[in-house]
């Protein structure tokens, strides 16, 4: 064809041409295979972008924008690479179609016809075959830029959500931070209060402790002073005691002893003073002979006096005691210092003088005028005046313990 060649092979003229054609053919194949790989490249790329954004979520928002910029002009790059490519390989395949085409015509105006249509068959076949290469390039290019175009958009709006989820997650740390700062402002302020309570407290407590101090030292001094004075009224008792006994008539061991007399000594003194009233009535009855003395008399025969009255309508009540030395008898006093029976109406009833018990029988009488004179009569006065002071003396004894005793309990509740 075209003027003498083998049958499906260009003519020795064209030869060239084709070889040319074939060759710019060849390179653009490989250059469209090539930017397929670039192009799977890039999808590996995002997709490995895509998987370090999942991984990395922390350093995405730093590099967001770099990353942005980088995959964009890198897709620019490429897009506006594989147009210039595209736009040679077009600009090329024109300009060889044209010369074909100019080739063509000058072949038409040879005389082999059959030859020059063949050839012009040829031409027009591989037209259609570079623009069909060049339509399916230019598909593959858009199709890949708009896969593009979506990734990148997709990894905007992934970012996007990325990074309100990290915004709300932000501000719920700040309000978690901020409900902490109020609670720790609350507790300092709660511990401020408790410690600002345990300073006074603590004051209270220093106070306290030194108004018990000084209590203390007031109620031992006090303490102090209400021995000394339990000592003097001790002191005056005995006397009064001493006096006392000195006037009832007791002998001289008795009367000159210090210490406070206990029950059996006032027992064994009411037993001689009945023995002693007893025995003056016995000699002046029987007319044997007075021997004892004017003062045992007088005090026995006033005691007498007071026995032998006829006793009251009370009901006497019978005490049965040993003898005086072994059996205490607890005699009380009353508020004007004289002991009970003392005035009241004694009878002695004797049931065998050797080992026997003597049997006191003690009237409690309502006392009356008649009483209290017959009483006031009994008694001289000088045991009057000595019953007076030992009274009183056991009236501020007694309120010296009272007061000892509230004392301490006031002690023992400051103690506590």
């Amino acid at each position: 064809m075209f003027g003498g060649g083998k049958a499906g092979e260009p003519c020795k003229r064209c030869k060239p041409m084709f070889e040319e054609l074939r060759e710019a053919l060849r390179l653009s194949e490989e250059k469209l295979s090539t930017s397929e790989k670039n192009i799977v490249k890039l999808k590996g790329e995002v997709e490995q972008q895509k998987k370090d954004s999942q991984a990395l979520d922390t350093r995405l928002r730093k590099e967001r924008k770099d990353s942005e910029d980088a995959l964009k002009q890198n897709h620019d790059l490429t897009i506006k690479k594989l147009e210039d490519e595209r736009d040679k390989e077009r600009s090329s395949l024109q300009s060889k179609l044209a010369q074909a085409k100019s080739s063509a015509d000058e072949l038409q105006q040879q005389k082999d016809v059959g030859g020059g249509e063949q050839h012009q068959a040829e031409l027009n076949e591989m037209q259609q075959r570079f623009e069909k290469q060049i339509r399916r390039l230019e598909k593959t290019l858009d199709a890949e830029r708009k896969q593009a175009e979506e990734d990148v958009r997709g990894l905007e709006s992934d970012f996007e959500k990325m990074e309100e989820k990290l915004r709300s997650k932000l501000l719920e740390k700040k309000k978690q931070v901020g409900d902490l700062k109020d609670e720790v402002g609350a507790l300092k302020e709660s511990l401020q209060e408790k410690d600002r309570d345990l300073e006074k407290q603590r004051m209270e407590i220093a106070g306290l402790q030194l108004a018990e101090s000084h209590l203390r030292g007031r109620i031992e001094k006090q303490n102090e002073d209400h021995i000394e004075e339990k000592k003097q009224l001790q002191k005056e008792w005995a006397e009064s005691e001493y006096g006392h006994r000195k006037a009832q008539g007791l002998d001289a061991p008795m009367a000159y002893r210090r210490e406070p007399p206990t029950d059996n000594d006032l027992l064994e003194l009411k037993l001689r003073q009945l023995k002693q009233g007893l025995g003056a009535v016995g000699v002046s009855g029987t007319g044997r002979g007075a021997s004892s003395s004017s003062s045992s008399s007088s005090s026995a025969a006033s005691l007498f006096a007071s026995l032998v009255s006829p006793p009251t309508t009370v009901k006497p009540r019978v005490v049965a005691v040993p003898s005086p030395m072994h059996q205490e008898l607890n005699l009380n006093l009353t508020a004007n210092g004289k002991m009970i029976g003392a005035s009241a109406e004694h009878h002695l009833s004797t049931r065998g003088r050797s080992g026997g018990r003597v049997g006191i029988v003690v009237h409690q009488p309502k006392l009356g005028k008649s009483a209290s004179a017959a009483s006031a009569v009994a008694i001289p006065p000088d045991q009057q005046r000595a019953a007076a002071l030992q009274s009183q003396s056991m009236k501020n004894l007694q309120n010296v313990e009272t007061h000892l005793q509230q004392r301490q309990a006031v002690m023992d509740a400051l103690l506590q």
